[in-house]
């Protein structure tokens, strides 16, 4: 095996809980509209960016009646959310900060699931090498989540992203 094993209730608990979402377009709307898939959307903003180290906050909403797992988890068949870039020369990310979940409890399982709702703050701390030039850059990124509603979980979903950035150095 994989180094570890799942019991049968558990892997059909699992199951049980997951079912196939229908596809739903993916929107990238540049100005206050954000990017979404119909479960998640994230606000585009232009986030000013002073000095080589700065914090921004990126908002990320939740369709109302779902929730998303959480970044840190104790079940390993379940998907974390996770935030991830693709850092230009110069760029990167010094510290990345998830909100607290709270726990949903699913009727047959031992223990509560680690979820975000509604609406969170996911915190970034910016570093940028001496040297970046000052004015607009922008970084993709994906944001890769699992939608659950009160009866059932759906495939894993990666919403593409933009931060948009002000350097002023």
């Amino acid at each position: 095996m994989h180094g570890w094993s799942v019991s049968k209730r558990a892997w059909m608990n699992f199951l049980r809980h997951l079912s196939v979402g229908l596809p739903i377009a993916v929107l990238c709307i540049q100005g206050t509209v954000a990017q979404e898939d119909g479960w998640v959307s994230i606000s585009e903003t232009e986030y000013v960016v002073r000095g080589l180290k700065d914090s921004i906050d990126l908002e990320v909403s939740i369709k109302d009646g779902f929730h998303i797992q959480a970044n840190q988890l104790e079940d390993p068949l379940l998907i974390p959310s996770e935030i991830s870039f693709r850092w230009p020369a110069g760029f990167s990310m010094d510290t990345l900060l998830y909100p607290p979940s709270y726990p949903f409890i699913v009727p047959g399982m031992a223990s509560p699931l680690k979820v975000y709702s509604g609406e969170i703050r996911i915190s970034i701390v910016l570093a940028m090498e001496q040297g970046i030039l000052s004015g607009r850059h922008t970084i993709p990124g994906r944001f890769r989540y699992q939608a659950c509603d009160s009866t059932k979980c759906y495939f894993p979903r990666e919403l593409p992203l933009k931060l948009h950035i002000r350097a002023m150095n």
